[in-house]
């Protein structure tokens, strides 16, 4: 593949399945200029994990850039008072303003205190599967992966679990936003904005009820512990809480559908697994590795950088593949195949440096939760069609649009 030859990884066959391609990428033009998203796009996992490490010269600043890169200037200023808000979350920010902001929220997701939640969670799991046991058939993306981190970030937040269908509707105008053509037109922007103006309103209003009366829960804790810090805005706070949800709700979403889906498509590797069921964390792991949450992830560069001898200017943006890197072989023996057991299996899927996913404690446990939940619970759980649809609004986020099964 020359670099001078463009490609589409938003092309249904790439959305399908972009291994081929990465393939491709990743031996012939590693580092390739991706011209219709005027950006780099990185495929070895040496280079990617160099660069999500090297926040001095490539910046996190890059909300903008990130929901507009598709879009007309007219779209752009219309969306404008919603960009102003997004770019303050931590995952958008660089040191020393994102270890700020990060150190307020680290404590509640330490891996000790995710673990104070698994009873909960595991009741969330086994009431939902108990809604659908009497029919003897379910979407694993509707009917369990969408609901299970709606419903447990309202446990976070200690609101009530009716709440959670707010979430996912928040969840999906996010998804929305960042996958807008150049022109979209008047009404969908109106209805995004409409959207994500109400998640705004909903948690002012829970921030404010939290300094009335403190509690206990994720955000009464971040409320408290920004309390006597000048440097944490409310502003910033507000974009925490919206980036809690979409990344909670968006990761855990896809954990869940895709390590279902990957363990039955290979019904050799769920046998095994339901013959040693302490397999699980493994098997999660694997899944993560084999078709990652989230596509890609992006930055900035700060300064001029030669990377395989492409020069990256300063200011130009740099697009590292999760899924290109986690099938790396140079890292990973035989990367393509499927393997549950799989060691050592040094997989970014909650990426590295600095901005190591902060959820990552807590989508592993909703994701071994599940897993075993359905091992134990629906035994001969197995596929009820033979097309399984993958999509993408963004190249960040490729997700499966159904996965109907029988037990």
């Amino acid at each position: 593949m020359s670099p001078s030859v463009d490609i589409d990884l938003l092309a249904p066959e790439a959305v399908q399945d972009p291994h081929p391609l990465h393939d491709r990428l990743r031996s012939e033009d590693p580092v390739h200029w991706y011209a219709r998203f005027q950006s780099w796009y990185l495929t070895c996992f040496e280079d990617i994990v160099a660069v999500l490490r090297d926040h001095h010269r490539f910046s996190s600043r890059r909300a903008r850039w990130l929901m507009t890169c598709q879009l007309s200037a007219e779209a752009r200023a219309e969306i404008e008072p919603l960009l102003a808000g997004m770019e303050l979350a931590f995952v958008f920010l660089d040191p020393p303003k994102h270890r700020v902001i990060r150190r307020h929220v680290a404590d509640a997701f330490t891996p000790r205190h995710v673990e104070t939640l698994r009873a909960r969670v595991t009741r969330v799991v086994h009431d939902l599967l108990e809604d659908v046991a009497g029919r003897g058939r379910m979407d694993v993306v509707s009917d369990l992966a969408c609901v299970v981190p709606a419903r447990v970030i309202a446990e976070l937040f200690g609101v009530p679990q009716e709440d959670s269908r707010f979430f996912q509707r928040w969840t999906r105008a996010m998804n929305r936003l960042m996958g807008l053509s150049a022109d979209p037109p008047r009404d969908v922007l109106h209805a995004i904005g409409s959207e994500l103006t109400a998640m705004g309103i909903y948690f002012i209003g829970l921030i404010q009820r939290r300094r009335r009366e403190p509690s206990d829960d994720l955000l009464g804790r971040i409320v408290e512990s920004q309390r006597n810090d000048a440097e944490f805005t409310d502003a910033e706070l507000l974009a925490t809480c919206v980036m809690i949800i979409f990344g909670g709700d968006e990761m855990v979403q896809n954990t869940i559908a895709n390590a279902v889906m990957l363990l039955l498509t290979h019904p050799e590797q769920m046998k095994r697994l339901g013959a040693r069921p302490e397999l699980v964390p493994s098997a999660l792991e694997e899944c993560l590795r084999y078709e990652p949450p989230a596509a890609t992830w992006g930055r900035i560069a700060t300064e001029d950088v030669e990377i395989r001898g492409r020069r990256i200017r300063a200011g130009d943006h740099v697009v590292v593949s999760y899924a290109s890197a986690n099938r790396d072989p140079g890292v990973f023996q035989d990367p393509h195949r499927f393997d549950i057991e799989r060691a050592p299996n040094p997989h970014i899927s909650f990426s590295a440096g600095i901005h190591h996913c902060i959820g990552a404690s807590l989508a592993r446990m909703n994701g071994q939760i599940v897993l075993s939940a359905l091992l134990t619970r629906m035994p001969r759980l197995g596929l009820a069609t033979d097309v399984i649809p993958w999509g993408a609004e963004s190249l960040g986020i490729r997700s499966l649009r159904a996965l109907p099964v029988t037990f």
